[in-house]
């Protein structure tokens, strides 16, 4: 009976700190977008290129601002934030949350689709915005 009622509390703060890291994390890089910044369309989600000083790409989901990650280059950054996407979907999933439509039906192609990704070619189709 306290069990749950600990698991309730602790899900109710989990969301709560998640929501608000998110608000953060998001005024932080609405500052440091900048006109350099590159918009990439592929399979109905939008990824924000953010060209680093130090070289590569920062990249971030349009739609989920909150997922980010980076690469060397622009296809290993899409790359790498598609993995990110993966993951933040799936753990978002297993907590309950509803997702978009077009983030669900991506995540549904997306995980049918990861093994023979991995044996195809590195070739990547995308179009800038």
């Amino acid at each position: 009976m306290y069990a749950s009622k600990i698991i309730k509390i602790l899900l109710l703060l989990y969301t709560m700190i998640d929501s608000l890291s998110r608000d953060i994390y998001n005024e932080v890089m609405i500052q440091k977008r900048s006109a350099d910044s590159i918009q990439i369309k592929k399979d109905q989600i939008t990824y924000e290129l953010t060209p680093e000083k130090e070289g590569g790409y920062m990249v971030q989901v349009a739609d989920y601002p909150s997922c980010v990650s980076e690469g060397e280059t622009i296809d290993e950054a899409l790359a790498m934030i598609e993995d990110a996407l993966c993951l933040c979907l799936e753990t978002d999933k297993e907590r309950g949350f509803s997702l978009p439509p077009h983030l669900e039906s991506w995540f549904r192609l997306k995980g049918k689709h990861e093994k023979a990704d991995q044996k195809s070619a590195p070739g990547r189709a995308y179009s800038s915005v």
